[in-house]
Order: C-alpha cells, then sequence, then structure tokens
C-alpha cells in the first residue's frame, strides 16, 4: 500500500536513503517561507500551497493543492521535482547560474533535478531558490502563467437560445463594472509580471485600474513598506463594491497588480523576512 504520510514513506526505505532525504527535508524546511504545507502528493514527498490559500489548485484541479517542490526516491537515484520553475523563467535562470557556482554538476531535466548521493547535490542551492517563493507570489505568478496560456479561463456549456421577451426594466447603476455593461464593451490591458520578464498578459482594465489605485494609497514611499498580508488588508476599504464585491478575487487581483507595479519600477521590494512593498 502506497505511504499517506511522510513518516510512512521514509520509514519504507533503507536507512542511507532515509537518512539523505531527511537531510534534503530539513533543509527545505528550514528555508521555506511561511504558508506551504508538507505531505504525500502523486506519491512523493511533497511541499505544496494549500487549497485553502489557493483554491483553484493545480492544473485547474480544486481538489488538487498546488506543489512547489517534491522528494522522491528511485531505484537508482533520488530526485527534487521542481515545480517552481513553472513560469517563473528568472528563477531558473538563476538557479542555473548558482549551481554552476557550487562546482557540483548540475543533473536537471524538465525540472527534475537528480542526484544519487547526498554529496553531490547543491543543497543550498535548492533552499535559497524555494526561499524566493512567498507563498502568494508563487501562486499568482502560477495564476498569470495559466491566465497567459489560455487554460485559466472557466469552460462554459453552450446553453440554448432564450424566447425573446420584452427587457425588464432595472434600476440604474453606476460605476465603472456599470459602464462596461452599458457599453456591452470590456477593456483589457497588457500588464507584466516582474518575476517572468517579458511575459505580458492582457486583464480587465476596469479591475486593474481601481486596484492599481487602491494600491499606491497605501503603501508607503519609503521602505520598509508592508508585508504581503498587510497589504492585502489595508487595500480591501479602498475598492469599489461594484468590482470587488464583499472583496472577492481582491487578494488574486492585488498580487497580480503589484507584480506588475514592480515590473514598471513604480513599487520595490524590501527583501526582509516576511518580504515588504513600498512606492519607490
Amino acid at each position: 500500500m502506497p505511504a499517506s504520510t511522510v513518516t510512512e514513506y521514509l520509514a519504507a526505505l533503507p536507512a542511507e536513503r532515509r537518512d539523505a532525504l531527511n537531510e534534503v527535508r530539513r533543509g527545505i524546511n528550514r528555508a521555506l517561507p511561511p504558508g506551504y504545507k508538507e505531505g504525500i502528493q502523486f506519491g512523493m514527498i511533497s511541499w505544496f500551497v494549500p487549497l485553502s490559500m489557493y483554491p483553484a489548485g493545480y492544473g485547474g484541479n480544486p481538489k488538487q493543492p498546488l506543489p512547489l517542490i517534491s522528494l522522491v526516491s528511485q531505484k537508482s537515484y533520488m530526485a527534487l521535482h521542481m515545480i517552481c520553475f513553472y513560469g517563473q523563467p528568472a528563477l531558473l535562470e538563476w538557479f542555473k547560474a548558482q549551481y554552476g557556482k557550487s562546482g557540483k554538476k548540475l543533473d536537471m531535466g524538465h525540472g527534475c533535478l537528480r542526484f544519487t548521493t547526498l554529496p553531490v547535490l547543491a543543497l543550498d542551492v535548492v533552499e535559497r531558490a524555494v526561499a524566493r517563493l512567498p507563498v502568494s507570489e508563487y501562486a499568482a505568478g502560477y495564476q498569470a502563467m495559466r491566465d497567459a496560456m489560455g487554460n485559466g479561463k472557466a469552460k462554459r456549456k453552450a446553453t440554448p437560445a432564450a424566447k425573446t421577451r420584452p427587457p425588464a426594466k432595472k434600476a440604474e447603476r453606476t460605476g465603472p463594472a456599470a459602464s462596461a455593461r452599458a457599453t456591452g464593451v470590456t477593456r483589457r490591458l497588457e500588464i507584466g509580471n516582474v518575476n517572468v520578464p517579458g511575459r505580458k498578459t492582457r486583464i480587465k482594465a476596469d479591475k486593474y485600474e481601481a486596484m492599481r489605485r487602491a494600491l499606491l494609497a497605501v503603501l508607503p514611499r519609503r521602505s520598509p513598506g508592508l508585508t504581503q498580508a498587510e497589504m492585502f488588508k489595508a487595500v480591501s476599504s479602498h475598492l469599489p463594491q461594484d468590482l470587488f464585491p464583499g472583496g472577492a478575487t481582491a487578494n488574486w487581483w492585488a498580487k497580480t497588480v503589484q507584480l506588475d507595479l514592480e515590473a514598471k519600477k513604480i513599487l520595490a521590494r524590501e527583501n526582509s523576512r516576511p518580504l515588504r512593498w513600498y512606492r519607490s
């Protein structure tokens, strides 16, 4: 029977493999930003974003948490599956450069980093790589990549045409969302992502502009700035309810706009733990 817990997984391994994987686990847990969870996923020891923090799930599956990195023992080698590189080309290039400086051989293909013994693995580079991805930033970058690839949109089933009826008279509404409905046009604009240089995504302009105003209103003009959690809380009172009813999707939009404003050099981050942001 496959292991259902990390303890069970390790207990089934030979002592030498168990010791090596435990050392890798200690290193990852030491460096991991807060918010990630450790458990068994896809038959491997994995660290992932809880569904409570990213309900969309891995590959759009709301039952499967978004993995960051996975650790596995194979017949002739051990491996780290670096899912964290998905949608993070800048991080991947940084990782390759740092691994080269370590003096150890990088045996990696399609994000699978293989090692036969612990001494041949540049564990310090792996630790520094995962430390660079706060959970909210990783989830937002992953979602932005899915949106850019056209995979983040829910599929809609075609419905039969309804019988023509005179339109019901509705109370007049105002605000950006009402204006868009009145014209029948949803304006979109192109944004960037500081974590994915050169990548462009088209998103709704009204929500972007509302969130941009909110972020610039709450973020201080100098360091150390606000943490991610403080930023999310602060913008809530500055958002129009017709665009963000009850704060729906506000955290995702805050992160997406923040990454774009960083790419535009309008915001800057303080490399503290936790990370902080301020107006540059």
